[in-house]
C-alpha cells in the first residue's frame, strides 16, 4: 500500500491533535460550573442540593489566620469561617490593599472549609464634619471604590469550590436604614453580574442586631442569605463594668430568647435563610461559658447557622480581656470544644446544655 504521510508528519499530526484535545479540555474546564451552595426557602444547601449547617469563628486581618489556625479551627470541627478583611478607600481602587486577602482564604478553602468574606468598614471622614464617615451609601465615589474592589475579588475567587458566599459589608451604619437598604437593592444586581450563581449576605442597618434586620432589607433575589449578630446585653459581653456584671443575674436565657425573636420572625415570614454571623463575649465577663452555651443552645434550637466572634490571638491584649478563642485560651477553648462536639453530634440540637 502507498504510504501517504511520512512518519515524522504523521508523529507532527497526532502531537497537534493532542494539543489541541488539551487545550479545548482546559478551557472547558476552565468554563465548568464550580460546585458551590445555594438557597432554597429558609435552608442553605451543599452542592449536592443537601441541607447544610454553616458553624464556625470569625477570622480576621488584624490578627492574620494561618494555616495552624485553619487546622486547629478544622480540628474543632467547624466547617465555615467568616473571614473579615480590612481596606481604607482612597478614591481609586488599590488592588495593594486586598493583596493577602487570596493567600490567607485559600488556608481555609484547601481544608475544605467554606469561606464568607467581608469587608470590615469601607469608608473615610465626611469633609463636612469630619466625626462623620462617608460610605458606599452616601458617596458616589466611594461606591465606585467598593464595585472596583469587589469586582476584582469576587472575579479572582469565584472559581473556589469551598467559596461559600459574598458579604458585602459588616455592620453598615452612619447612615438611615432606608438608605442603605436601597443600596443594598441597587448592589446585588451589580454583583450578580460578576457571579451569579452563589449566594449574597445582607445585613440590616446599624449594628446588624436581630432587630435591625426589617422587612425594608429584603432583596428581589432568591439567592440572599441575611444575618444578624448577638452581642446583647452590651454592657456585660463588650462594654465591661467594674465589677464586672454577672450572667445570668438579672437577664437569662429568656432574656436572650427575645433578642434573638425577631430574626427568627424575619425569617419564618419571608422564608429567607437567616444566619448569626457574630456571637460572642469577652472572657473577663463573669459566668462568660453560661452566657456561651445558653446563646448556642438558643441558635441550636432555632436552627440558626452561626459563626463565633473570633478566633484570634491579639498579643496586645489581656487575653482575659478580650473574645479571643484559641489554643492558647485554655478554659473557654473547652468551653468552645464541647460546644462543636454537640453541634457536631446533634446538628438540630443543643438540648444537651442547660435548661432555662
Amino acid at each position: 500500500m502507498q504510504q501517504l504521510c511520512h512518519p515524522k508528519m504523521e508523529m507532527r499530526i497526532s502531537i497537534c491533535l493532542i494539543t489541541l484535545f488539551l487545550i479545548q479540555g482546559q478551557v472547558l474546564k476552565a468554563d465548568a460550573p464550580v460546585a458551590h451552595l445555594t438557597v432554597s426557602g429558609t435552608a442553605v444547601l451543599d452542592p449536592h442540593a443537601a441541607p447544610i449547617r454553616l458553624r464556625g469563628f470569625n477570622v480576621n486581618w488584624w490578627a492574620p489566620p494561618t494555616d495552624q489556625d485553619a487546622s486547629d479551627i478544622q480540628h474543632l470541627g467547624a466547617n465555615c469561617v467568616r473571614y473579615m478583611f480590612g481596606y481604607n478607600p482612597k478614591g481609586v481602587y488599590e488592588p495593594a490593599q486586598v493583596e493577602e486577602v487570596e493567600r490567607q482564604i485559600h488556608y481555609f478553602t484547601s481544608r475544605g472549609i467554606w469561606v464568607i468574606p467581608v469587608v470590615w468598614k469601607f469608608e473615610k471622614p465626611d469633609p463636612a464634619d469630619p466625626k462623620k464617615h462617608l460610605g458606599p451609601w452616601n458617596s458616589p465615589e466611594i461606591n465606585r471604590e467598593f464595585l472596583a474592589m469587589w469586582t476584582d475579588l469576587m472575579a479572582r475567587l469565584k472559581n473556589d469550590p469551598y467559596l461559600a458566599a459574598w458579604e458585602p459589608i459588616n455592620e453598615p451604619h452612619e447612615a438611615a436604614p432606608a438608605a442603605i437598604s436601597a443600596w443594598y437593592r441597587d448592589l446585588v444586581p451589580r454583583l450578580r453580574k460578576i457571579d451569579p450563581a452563589r449566594p449574597i449576605v445582607v445585613e440590616g442597618a446599624n449594628w446588624s442586631h436581630a432587630e435591625d434586620l426589617t422587612d425594608e432589607f429584603i432583596v428581589d433575589d432568591p439567592n440572599i442569605i441575611y444575618a444578624f449578630h448577638m452581642y446583647y446585653p452590651y454592657n456585660y459581653t463588650t462594654d465591661i463594668q467594674k465589677p464586672p456584671l454577672a450572667y445570668p443575674g438579672q437577664w437569662g436565657k429568656a432574656y436572650l430568647e427575645n433578642t434573638i425573636e425577631p430574626a427568627k420572625r424575619f425569617r419564618d415570614r419571608h422564608r429567607v435563610p437567616v444566619w448569626c454571623g457574630e456571637w460572642g463575649t469577652k472572657t473577663e465577663a463573669s459566668n462568660y461559658d453560661l452566657w456561651l452555651q445558653d446563646v448556642f443552645a438558643i441558635l441550636e434550637h432555632d436552627k440558626f447557622d452561626w459563626c463565633i466572634w473570633s478566633w484570634t490571638l491579639q498579643p496586645h491584649d489581656p487575653q482575659n480581656k478580650s473574645f479571643d478563642v484559641n489554643t492558647q485560651k485554655k478554659e473557654v477553648y473547652r468551653v468552645v470544644a464541647d460546644l462543636f462536639r454537640i453541634a457536631n453530634s446533634q446538628p438540630g440540637g443543643g438540648s444537651a446544655l442547660r435548661d432555662k
